[in-house]
């Protein structure tokens, strides 16, 4: 399979295509060819300062090998070269996991991961830069019961309330199935403080994690997650993020994997996921949707749906100064992909 996919890689890089049935115009390209590290995943992606990408990802031997760390490659937006991969975070014990990039302000930056030898031992940590992430003077590590952004990106609202999507992975003696529960942390002072709101009630048949955030035209919340059950979860919030809706299943397939969510300037929005509609399923193809109501989804882009052992999978995507869409993704477990969408 590894040579298919060296000749896979060379034709796709730098690929430009008009996907079939849409207007959109979608260029894709590698971050780095080569790496000291043989596997990475849990991309995530920010604009800071403007008109620059940054892109994280976790790298080492394997998924929760203690040599697993935090890396980062950069571009300005228009170049045709990524930076090497740079190490921004490490744990001398366990594994880091599951990056998640945001800038609240035009002077900071902040790098939110995990760390642990399994996901149920994990402790969230949340460093910030001033400097474009060259270094991270402070670090926080958060209470037990919360752990910062779980994967997507956080939200800030017009008051300046930051909220994360969160989730638990828990072990419950006596049960040998892991108990799921999403929530939500909130900070309404720059990121400095942070309070917890959940567990989101939800039936026991109901298994969800990962959530991520779309802001509608009259200020409702909407929280779209992994499942277990076959399809996406969706909550809603009504007060700024304070209460949110018993979680329900939606109609869209999903296959136990994480998406990333986007609300447009234009009050669209814009999903990336793999719509397959069964448990443990494939991890292709995957897609780009775009909707109206945040339930209803339109596919506009195909990027990668040849069959791969590890799939194309854990999505983020943002929306550039350059009015364009920008888009990182797990690609075989060997590399991270980019990709940038014109609407």
């Amino acid at each position: 399979m590894r040579k298919g996919l060296d000749l896979l890689s060379l034709i796709v890089l730098g690929l430009t295509l008009v996907s079939c049935g849409s207007k959109v115009k979608v260029s894709q390209e590698f971050l780095y060819e080569t790496a000291s590290f043989p596997q990475c995943h849990a991309s995530t992606i920010v604009e800071y300062p403007k008109g620059v990408l940054n892109v994280a990802f976790f790298g080492g031997d394997y998924e929760s090998a203690d040599n697993v760390c935090i890396y980062m490659c950069t571009k300005k937006i228009g170049d045709t070269k990524w930076s090497a991969p740079r190490k921004v975070a490490e744990d001398s014990l366990h594994a880091c996991w599951n990056p998640v990039l945001f800038s609240p302000d035009e002077s900071r930056l902040m790098l939110f991961y995990k760390t642990g030898p399994h996901v149920p031992e994990w402790v969230g940590h949340v460093k910030t830069s001033y400097d474009g992430g060259q270094t991270w003077p402070e670090e926080y590590i958060f209470p037990q019961g919360m752990l910062g952004a779980i994967k997507d990106k956080p939200v800030m609202l017009p008051s300046g309330r930051i909220i994360c999507p969160s989730s638990e992975e828990i072990r419950v003696p006596g049960q040998k199935e892991v108990a799921w529960t999403v929530h939500f942390e909130i900070s309404d002072d720059g990121a400095r403080t942070w309070k917890k709101v959940g567990p989101v009630e939800k039936d026991d048949t109901v298994r969800v994690i990962q959530p991520t955030i779309l802001i509608h035209e009259d200020g409702t919340l909407e929280a779209l997650c992994r499942s277990s059950n076959g399809k996406l979860a969706v909550t809603y919030s009504h007060d700024n993020g304070d209460n949110w809706s018993k979680l329900e299943l939606t109609d869209f397939p999903n296959n136990n994997s994480g998406i990333d969510v986007l609300t447009l300037p234009d009050g669209r929005f814009v999903m990336v996921a793999n719509p397959v509609g069964t448990d443990w399923g494939e991890r292709y193809p995957l897609c780009v949707y775009i909707s109206k109501d945040g339930l209803n989804w339109k596919e506009i882009a195909n990027l990668a749906s040849d069959p791969v052992e590890e799939g194309y999978c854990y999505p983020c995507i943002i929306y550039g100064s350059d009015g364009a869409l920008h888009i990182a993704y797990t690609w075989d477990r060997v590399k991270i992909r980019y990709a940038r969408i014109e609407l």
